[in-house]
C-alpha cells in the first residue's frame, strides 16, 4: 500500500497531517520526533497510537496512513520485503545507540539467550560491514 505522501514531494509539514505510530514520551526516539518537529515549526505529533511492538506497528503502518519512525536499517529492511516503502525524510537529531541494562545478580537462562542473540546479530552486522 501507498502512502499518500509518496504522490508529492514528503515534508515534515505535510507529514504532520497523517496519524503518528509513536514510541512513549519518555523515550529517547520520541523526544527526537518531537524535537524534529518543533525545530520545524511544527507542534509535536499527537500519538494515533504509542507503540514500539515491530510487527504491530508493521501492520499498521501496512493498513493505515499512518506514518512512523524506525531505524534507518529496519526501514531498508521492511522496504526490501515489500512491506513498507520509506519516507525520505530525516530525525534531526540522532538518537545513538540502543542499550541494554539488567541486574547485576541476574543469571537466568533469558538473559543468557537475549545476549546470545544480541552478539550473534552484532556479528553478523560487523561482518556484513567488512564485506
Amino acid at each position: 500500500r501507498r502512502h499518500p505522501l509518496h504522490r508529492g514531494t514528503p515534508s515534515w509539514p505535510k507529514a504532520a497531517g497523517y496519524p503518528w505510530i509513536l514510541p512513549p514520551r519518555q523515550t529517547e526516539l520520541r523526544h527526537a520526533i518531537d524535537a524534529t518537529f518543533l525545530d520545524q515549526g511544527l507542534a509535536p505529533a499527537t500519538p494515533w497510537i504509542e507503540c514500539t511492538a515491530p510487527i504491530l506497528n508493521q501492520r499498521l503502518l501496512q493498513g493505515s496512513a499512518c506514518l512512523a519512525v524506525v531505524s534507518g536499517a529496519a526501514g531498508r529492511y521492511y522496504e526490501e520485503l515489500g512491506v513498507i516503502k520509506r519516507l525520505p525524510l530525516a530525525l534531526k537529531y540522532d538518537v545513538g545507540p540502543v542499550g541494554m541494562a539488567w541486574g547485576r545478580d541476574d543469571d537466568s537462562p533469558a538473559l543468557q539467550l537475549v545476549l546470545q542473540a544480541l552478539r550473534a546479530a552484532g556479528a553478523e552486522i560487523v561482518a556484513r560491514q567488512l564485506q
